[in-house]
């Protein structure tokens, strides 16, 4: 396990990262790296549309351990990034990536491999490969690190996406999930899960 402290009600960017050949994963705050372990552990099986399983956001596929706070432009990519992308990514701030050609502000381009991209702009549309997530049980907006963010209560409240072949990352080469977090409290709540269900 890797243990990083995070501070309450205030943003931070957060990454982390797996190379798939070498099992090492990475965990980023603010740019930085955070810490590192070398793991053998690996998904046992891919996404299955026809299970229960897919990509919790602020919460378990399950809804057993919900995120308390705001979560925003949470990505995934199908490889590791490596530390000056993730660097680019916090550095730009609220100016994010960008989503547009000729963006009005300073973003930093969407890095090779981003496959999943759930910006909070009042709905939880993935604008990369649309695996859009339903928001349950009252997850909300208000205003986020760029743009707008979605807010957890801590409860019940999370974002459900069906399993499909654009998120299958988990029996891949690698991944990067990255976001900006601001939570209100810290304990056992999830910023995202990739479950294929086979659990149940």
């Amino acid at each position: 396990e890797v243990h990083v402290p995070a501070p309450l009600d205030e943003w931070v960017h957060f990454a982390c990262t797996l190379d798939g050949d070498t099992g090492k994963m990475r965990l980023y705050t603010n740019g930085t790296l955070a810490g590192e372990i070398v793991t053998s552990i690996r998904p046992f099986a891919a996404l299955d549309a026809g299970l229960p399983g897919g990509v919790g956001i602020g919460n378990t596929i399950f809804h057993a351990f919900s995120f308390d706070g705001l979560i925003d432009e949470i990505s995934l990519y199908n490889r590791a990034l490596i530390p000056a992308e993730i660097l680019a990514i916090y550095t730009a701030g609220s100016a994010g990536k960008c989503a547009v050609t000729n963006p009005p502000l300073v973003c930093t381009p969407p890095s090779p491999g981003l496959i999943s991209w759930w910006r909070a702009e009042n709905n939880g549309a993935d604008i990369i490969s649309g695996s859009t997530g339903d928001l349950l049980d009252g997850v909300s907006f208000v205003p986020g690190q760029v743009g707008q963010a979605f807010q957890f209560d801590g409860a019940h409240d999370s974002i459900r996406v069906a399993a499909r072949a654009a998120t299958d990352v988990g029996t891949q080469a690698g991944f990067t999930l990255e976001a900006w977090i601001n939570p209100s409290r810290i304990s056992i709540g999830q910023i995202a899960e990739w479950n294929n269900g086979a659990s149940g």
